[in-house]
C-alpha cells in the first residue's frame, strides 16, 4: 500500500515578512569583489550597492562586464558568516 505524503504551504503576513528578512540579509552579507588574473583586488562592494549601480546605470555595468571579460578578470560573490550571538542578541564584550 502507498502513502501519499501531502506539503502545505500557508501564506500569510509573518511568512511574507521573513522572506524578505532572510533575502535582505543574504544580500546584505554578500559581497561583489572583481580581481585580476595574479589575484590583486581591484573592486570590492557589497552586492547591494553592485544592483543599485547596475539598475541606475545599466550601460556602464555592461561595459565594465565586457572589459573584464576581454581582461581576464575574476568576479566573485564572497559571504561573511554572521555569529550565532549575534543573532540571538548577545553581546559578548572584551
Amino acid at each position: 500500500m502507498k502513502t501519499q505524503s501531502e506539503t502545505t504551504f500557508q501564506l500569510n503576513s509573518e511568512n511574507i515578512s521573513s522572506g524578505f528578512q532572510q533575502a535582505f540579509n543574504w544580500l546584505r552579507t554578500t559581497k561583489i569583489a572583481i580581481s585580476s588574473k595574479t589575484g590583486r583586488e581591484y573592486v570590492s562592494l557589497p552586492l547591494i550597492a553592485a544592483i543599485v549601480i547596475a539598475v541606475i546605470l545599466p550601460f556602464f555595468s555592461i561595459l565594465g562586464l565586457l572589459i573584464g571579460t576581454l581582461l581576464g578578470w575574476h568576479v566573485s560573490f564572497q559571504r561573511t558568516k554572521e555569529d550565532i550571538a549575534s543573532k540571538s542578541g548577545i553581546i559578548d564584550i572584551k
